[in-house]
């Protein structure tokens, strides 16, 4: 009985949903989100634990409580060692969220035009959205996550179903990339608010129910796995005393995190196309003009807050660009909506954001390509110093230190050049960001190196700087030695 009530479900869904999910949007989705990182595959940089994946075959997810990326990747190879695909994984992604992309026009009920196209990618290709698609083995599994979050509102229609699929959707999304998380309440709001405008058939209750569900997912979740979970690495979470103030001033963080991240041209459009998203919704609305005015500027401010998702409840909220895969995601949302709006000045609008994230998009690829050539360069040439000075005898340890100075600055998008007048500072947020996860790659691809070509006891003794003499100085790293056993490779290719 039950299986014949999901099989119904099923085909009465795909004969509603049909005309939105058609075969050619998806290709040209995928071709788009294909151009935007065509520069990062040619540039085929590993990303911080992507180093420690491609040397040791770990894959090293379950400990997060990402027990479903664990399960795929040994499907995937058959074995609990994953093999370099590279780029594969992110050509899935790609596929993932064209497919998402997709799914969203169809909640919407918006019919794919040449407007509507622009917007949906924007999930994809919004500047925040790179820092994720730089990570080769994750990549995939980020953006199923954000699928996981909208694939139940695909069933909306069907109550238990809906419901059901909540419920499967929070354990989903939280064992995959629990950063994800809020993604479904985002699209929950944004969902209501729109068919409330157009006095369609909103069923709040059935939307409550589902909510409900799967936040009884997270419960579920929080009690078997969180414990698990050693959040040490993201700065521990919030006590129960400290959970007001500390989410209070996470959400600030998040704030100026975003505009840093994003520099003044995209932070521009993103307020652009909410305030486009907001004249369209009060000028479409069947309701009170007023009302609609309000309810429009609540839905936004709260799903903006949604979007810092499970890291508001953290002590210290991430500085790094990856955490922010749910602003691309709300941005989509709001420039579909959005593209209800029938105009010329809307048309050139989209067209013009499009081709400037295309444009930053492959920027950035270039930009990571020529830093990784450079530091690989530097990284090397260290690593050959150090052994033609500790030639074959053991050690007690090696400490890497990153020589960060005061007058940091991301170097050039497209040269290793430290000159002023090259440097590039329009988005310089985002490129330091970056960059920054670049150095930990190369970090742990020292350690890996170190490790297996000479003999130490990984002694976690702390030593001074005063105790340590420089053995050889380069322009771009130091070599020095307490003469105790214990080495520092202090690196300088920032400055």
């Amino acid at each position: 009985m039950q299986l014949s009530y999901f099989s119904k479900t099923i085909n009465e869904t795909r004969e509603q949903l049909s005309s939105y999910f058609k075969f050619k949007t998806f290709v040209v989705l995928f071709i788009i989100n294909l151009f935007a990182y065509s520069s990062l595959l040619i540039a085929d940089v590993y990303f911080a634990d992507d180093n420690v994946r491609r040397f040791t075959g770990k894959i090293t997810l379950g400990g997060l409580g990402r027990i479903f990326d664990e399960l795929v990747i040994v499907l995937w190879n058959f074995s609990r060692t994953i093999l370099d695909s590279s780029p594969l994984y992110q050509l899935y992604s790609m596929l993932i969220l064209a497919l998402t992309s997709l799914a969203l026009l169809a909640i919407f009920k918006i019919k794919a035009g040449y407007k509507q196209i622009i917007a949906a990618s924007f999930i994809g290709i919004f500047p925040l959205y790179y820092a994720n698609m730089v990570y080769k083995v994750d990549a995939p599994f980020m953006a199923m996550a954000l699928f996981f979050c909208v694939l139940p509102f695909l069933f909306f229609e069907h109550k238990r179903t809906f419901i059901i699929l909540s419920l499967l959707s929070s354990l989903l999304v939280l064992s995959t990339y629990q950063t994800a998380l809020a993604g479904y309440f985002i699209l929950g709001i944004m969902f209501a608010i729109d068919r409330w405008s157009s006095k369609r058939d909103c069923d709040i209750k059935t939307l409550l129910w589902g909510s409900g569900f799967f936040i009884i997912g997270v419960v579920c979740y929080r009690i078997v796995i969180v414990p698990l979970i050693d959040f040490s690495h993201v700065g521990g979470q919030l006590s129960v005393a400290t959970i007001l103030p500390g989410v209070l001033s996470n959400i600030k963080s998040l704030s100026l995190q975003l505009k840093e991240l994003l520099g003044t041209g995209s932070f521009a459009i993103v307020v652009v196309l909410m305030l486009l998203f907001l004249v369209t919704f009060v000028q479409h609305s069947k309701q009170n003009k007023l009302l609609t005015v309000i309810i429009g500027l609540a839905s936004i401010c709260v799903s903006f807050i949604c979007t810092g998702s499970i890291n508001l409840l953290l002590n210290n909220f991430p500085n790094n660009a990856r955490y922010f895969l749910l602003v691309s995601f709300f941005i989509a949302i709001v420039a579909i909506l959005a593209s209800k709006q029938k105009s010329i000045f809307t048309t050139v609008l989209y067209t013009v954001i499009f081709m400037y994230f295309l444009n930053f998009d492959n920027g950035i690829g270039n930009a990571l390509k020529t830093q990784n050539e450079r530091k690989k360069m530097i990284t090397n040439q260290m690593l050959y110093d150090f052994q033609d000075i500790v030639k074959d005898q053991p050690y007690n340890n090696v400490e890497i230190v990153n020589d960060r100075s005061e007058s940091y600055n991301a170097q050039a998008f497209n040269t290793g050049s430290n000159l002023e007048g090259l440097r590039a500072v329009h988005h310089i947020g985002m490129v330091k960001n970056l960059m920054n996860d670049m150095d930990y790659s190369f970090e742990n691809y020292i350690r890996l190196f170190l490790n297996q070509h000479h003999s130490t006891k990984n002694s976690q003794e702390k030593t001074e700087e005063s105790e340590f003499a420089i053995l050889l100085s380069k322009s771009s790293y130091d070599i020095l030695s307490n003469g105790k056993g214990i080495y520092r490779l202090r690196l300088k290719y920032l400055n």
